[in-house]
């Protein structure tokens, strides 16, 4: 397994630990750092079983990925977060998925949309009917 992949693993695994935590993750080539951003700070310095499990996976990671380097922090500027390999969703994302048309004010119509919510996908179409009185 590679060190990406063991971090996506490990961060999939975070997500579901801890209610309202958001990850991101990225690999910076020209320092070459694996950077994993955490947020809200009060789970990343307020939660005990958090510091716990960010402390296995430093061990966990200097153990496997000896030659690796691996930043976890608050999300910041400084950081080059470009290049993404795994973030944590929304709890809401709609996600349109056929365009109909745009008109000439920009507006584009969808004819389905999708929408995930906690790992579920409800699909919706713009097919409506309207009953004649």
């Amino acid at each position: 397994m590679t060190a990406q992949e063991f971090l996506k693993k490990t961060l999939k695994e975070w997500e579901s630990l801890f209610e309202g935590i958001k990850l991101k993750y990225a690999y910076d080539a020209v320092t070459e750092y694996h950077i994993v951003e955490v947020k809200p700070e009060e789970i990343r310095r307020g939660n005990t079983d958090y510091k716990k499990v960010e402390m296995q996976l430093w061990m966990d990671f200097m153990e496997q990925y000896p030659n690796e380097c691996l930043l976890i922090c608050a999300p910041s500027d400084a950081n080059d977060m470009t290049n993404v390999l795994f973030e944590t969703r929304p709890v809401w994302t709609i996600l349109p998925q056929e365009k109909v048309f745009s008109d000439s004010f920009g507006y584009i119509q969808y004819d389905s949309y999708q929408v995930h919510f906690n790992n579920t996908i409800i699909s919706f179409d713009n097919n409506y009917y309207a009953l004649a009185a």
